[in-house]
C-alpha cells in the first residue's frame, strides 16, 4: 500500500486484516475478506482505485509465492500424479504472468487521448501500479519473501498437525502435498475452503498412502484452528461497532 501511494499506521491495517480474516473464515473464500479490506479502507483513505489495486497486487505476490513452494516441492519429491499436471500448470501460468505483464507495460504507456475510456483509465491505473512495483526489485523481493515465509508457516503448520495424529508423513512430502491443498481453498466454490479442503487432502494424501480418514481427519482439524484464530477479527469487529 505504502509503495502505491496510500500511507496507513501498521497497527490500522493489521486490525483491518484481521477482521478480513474472520470474513475469509466463515464467509465466501478470501474474496469476501478482500471485499471487506476494500470497502473498510475506502472509509478511511483515498483513492478507491489505488485500494483496489493494492489488494489485487497483495493477492496476486501470495499467489506467486504459493505456486514458487508448489513448482520447488514438484522437483524436489517427484510424485508422477503430480507431476504430469502441476510442471504443466505451472509453465502455463509462468507464461500467462509474463504476457500479462508486458501487455500491462503497453496500457501504461497508452496515450492520455484514450482516457477518455473510463476502463482504459482503471486499466491503466492498475498497470502503472503493477509496473512500479514489479520494477522496485527491492521491495518486490521483499513481499515475496514475505509470501513465501506466511506459507511455510501454514506447511509447518499442518505438519505438526498430521504427526501429533500419528499420520507417517515426511516434511519433504508434506512441503510438496500441502502447499497444493492450500492452493485449492483458495477457489472461492465453498463456505472458507471446506469441503474443497477435504477433497484435496483426501486425495492427495492418499497418493503417499495416507488413509482417507486420517487425511479427512487432518483437514477437518486444520479447518477448526483457522477458524478458531478467525474468531479474534470477528471479536474485534463487534468492539468495533459497539464503540461506533
Amino acid at each position: 500500500m505504502k509503495k502505491i501511494g496510500i500511507n496507513l499506521r501498521v497497527f490500522e491495517l493489521f486490525k483491518i486484516y484481521l477482521v478480513a480474516n474472520f470474513f475469509n473464515v466463515t464467509l465466501l473464500s478470501s474474496l469476501t475478506g478482500d471485499a471487506f479490506r476494500v470497502w473498510k479502507l475506502s472509509k478511511i483513505t483515498k483513492p478507491l482505485t489505488k485500494i483496489f489495486n493494492g489488494i489485487v497486487l497483495d493477492r496476486l505476490v501470495g499467489i506467486i509465492g504459493l505456486l514458487s513452494i508448489i513448482a520447488i516441492g514438484v522437483f524436489i519429491l517427484p510424485i508422477e500424479e503430480i507431476e504430469q499436471w502441476t510442471k504443466r500448470s505451472l509453465l502455463v501460468f509462468l507464461i500467462t504472468l509474463i504476457a500479462i505483464y508486458f501487455i500491462l507495460i503497453r496500457i501504461k504507456d497508452l496515450r492520455k487521448d484514450l482516457e477518455k475510456w473510463k476502463i482504459i483509465k482503471f486499466f491503466k491505473k492498475i498497470a502503472m501500479d503493477t509496473v512500479a512495483l514489479v520494477k522496485d526489485y527491492r521491495c518486490f523481493s521483499l513481499m515475496i519473501f514475505y509470501s513465501l515465509f506466511i506459507h511455510l508457516i501454514n506447511i509447518v503448520v499442518i505438519y505438526i498437525l498430521a504427526v501429533d495424529l500419528g499420520i507417517a508423513i515426511s516434511f519433504l512430502a508434506s512441503f510438496v502435498l500441502f502447499p497444493i491443498v492450500i492452493f485449492f481453498m483458495l477457489v472461492p466454490i465453498s463456505i472458507a475452503g471446506w469441503g474443497v479442503r477435504e477433497g484435496a487432502m483426501v486425495i492427495l494424501l492418499g497418493l503417499v498412502g495416507i488413509s482417507s480418514e486420517s487425511a479427512l481427519a487432518l483437514s477437518l482439524l486444520y479447518g477448526i484452528i483457522l477458524t478458531i484464530v478467525g474468531l479474534a477479527g470477528g471479536i474485534l469487529w463487534l468492539i468495533e461497532k459497539n464503540n461506533s
